[in-house]
């Protein structure tokens, strides 16, 4: 069976700022990488976490498109094969904003396996309202919509996509940690599944707004 790492990169915008998402996604269980392509994994994408992403970005924002690019060895000079998947879909957060763009919340990725290049994670789109934190602002407020919403963002990470069409072989994509290191290496240990996805309760301050 084939398997294909892609780069997956969720792009939107929020009060004038850009926020980009990137996680990679391992596509496997086709017999040959022409039965699936960019294209697919982008739709794939899209069905499998677009709900659950919404749901953190502010009402406001806006998610404008997911661009899917294949990692290729490092040896390899073929074209990857790329998409993208224009979305243009407002979030679904429910939130004032009285709290600035920089303030937002980190997940992190765990793989259980102790190498360097084996987690990861991302910093989510801002919550812009102070009700989502605790009383004294250090941390977030676990019964708060945010909370909540991240943890269903960060669950459905973890679950995974099956796909299956017509003439093709079911298949399944997941959320891996993708090292070009150990690629350019030539080490067979690339890319590790992700076991855990973890909310840090602590905000988290940006000087720039993508991730």
């Amino acid at each position: 069976m084939a398997t294909t790492i892609y780069r997956c990169a969720i792009r939107s915008s929020l009060y004038g700022r850009v926020i980009v998402n990137t996680l990679h996604v391992k596509a496997d269980g086709f017999t040959s990488p022409d039965d699936r392509n960019a294209s697919d994994t982008a739709d794939d994408v899209w069905t499998w976490l677009g709900t659950a992403y919404r749901a953190v970005l502010a009402e406001e924002g806006t998610v404008l498109d997911l661009s899917v690019v294949e990692e290729l060895a490092p040896a390899d000079e073929s074209v990857p094969d790329a998409a993208v998947k224009s979305i243009n879909a407002a979030g679904t957060l429910s939130t004032p904003n009285n709290l600035p763009v920089e303030l937002t919340m980190h997940l992190q990725s765990k793989t259980g396996v102790p190498l360097r290049g084996a987690h990861g994670g991302m910093f989510l789109p801002p919550p812009l309202s102070s009700t989502f934190l605790t009383s004294d602002g250090l941390q977030f407020n676990t019964s708060s919509a945010y909370w909540s919403a991240a943890g269903t963002f960060a669950a459905a990470l973890l679950a995974g996509h099956d796909w299956s069409v017509i003439g093709v072989p079911s298949g399944h994509e997941s959320y891996v940690i993708y090292s070009r290191t150990r690629r350019a290496r030539g080490l067979s240990n690339y890319y590790f599944d992700v076991k855990s996805v973890v909310r840090n309760p602590l905000p988290t301050w940006l000087r720039s707004r993508s991730s």
